[in-house]
């Protein structure tokens, strides 16, 4: 279903729960949904050229609750959900989306290079970014003690 509903073109994947500051990325990292993260995320590169706020917003929206545990960014709530399979897809498309992005940027000449040099380092962004204690997902992993031997 989340398939057919992503191909009709009438969904807009950034659109925002107005209580929460969810997207569907963050519910489906959040339930641990590695495959609908992957076809979330590949419904938003489907265009020729990806548009670069767009993009920054679905990967590096925070959430907004107060009284949550469950706040922060689409790769904290993966982490929270303790599903690495998830954290997994979440990290590779999102390092594959940036290289997409900067090769499309250098291959169109679409952006100005200072739009490249600080969108196009997404990657590097989204894995520094912080929770309301202050908490990057990395700290939030080595707390929850999810790691693969």
């Amino acid at each position: 279903m989340v398939i057919q509903l992503l191909n009709t073109d009438m969904v807009n994947i950034i659109q925002r729960n107005l209580q929460n500051n969810w997207t569907s990325l963050h519910l489906a990292c959040h339930l641990g949904l590695a495959t609908i993260v992957k076809s979330l995320l590949n419904c938003n590169t489907s265009n020729k050229f990806i548009r670069t706020n767009e993009l920054y917003q679905l990967i590096c929206m925070q959430t907004t609750e107060i009284e949550s545990a469950s706040q922060g960014t689409a790769l904290h709530l993966a982490v929270y959900s303790k599903n690495i399979e998830t954290v997994n897809q979440l990290l590779h498309d999102v390092d594959l989306i940036s290289k997409c992005y900067e090769s499309q940027c250098i291959k169109n000449r679409k952006q100005p290079k200072e739009e490249l040099n600080s969108k196009g380092k997404l990657f590097d962004e989204f894995c520094v970014l912080t929770d309301k204690n202050g908490n990057t997902a990395l700290h939030c992993a080595v707390m929850d003690k999810l790691y693969v031997r």
